[in-house]
């Protein structure tokens, strides 16, 4: 057992763990954590400018109607000046709390998923803050991820959360 921090641990010759000398390291929990980052980091990237939910069609109808409608305020007459409604100012601040509330119970609900989704790597998080325990073995990885690589992996996906499997 090697006890190896985050600046002594490093990929070599095509993705073998290493230590600061490289000799090939494992630990399980780690390499399983990097795998399943890996694959969240992936399915990020390719969720990047997708659309999953897809637009309305305009309707052709609705735009004849539009049509219809900006030529014949054209052609009407006003001889009276129009009346506008009055500023309700408590209304509409009523409105913004409103949606500030909405908007919190949305942004509440993704913060407790995406940190849900994080809890998996928290030896990922040990090792950065303090280290771990590695054994002697080979193994491979395409990639050594931190913690902020995850996090803004997991906020990309983090609609999709409950239909990942990993």
């Amino acid at each position: 057992m090697e006890f190896i921090k985050k600046t002594d641990l490093s990929l070599k010759n095509g993705g073998y763990l290493s230590n600061k000398d490289g000799v090939p390291v494992y630990n399980d929990q780690f390499v399983n954590a990097q795998h399943r980052a890996h694959y969240i980091v992936e399915l990020a990237h390719a969720t990047k400018g997708k659309d999953y939910v897809g637009k309305k069609a305009d309707s052709f109808l609705t735009t004849v109607s539009e049509v219809v409608e900006g030529i014949n305020a054209t052609q009407t007459i006003k001889y009276a000046k129009e009346v506008k409604a009055p500023v309700r100012e408590l209304q509409d601040k009523l409105a913004q709390e409103a949606m500030a509330w909405i908007k919190f119970d949305s942004a509440s609900s993704t913060s407790k998923r995406i940190n849900e989704a994080m809890q998996q790597f928290n030896i990922i998080k040990d090792f950065e803050d303090f280290g771990l325990f590695f054994s002697s073995d080979i193994v491979k990885l395409p990639v050594i991820y931190t913690i902020e690589e995850i996090l803004e992996a997991v906020e990309i996906v983090e609609p999709h959360l409950e239909s990942i499997k990993y």
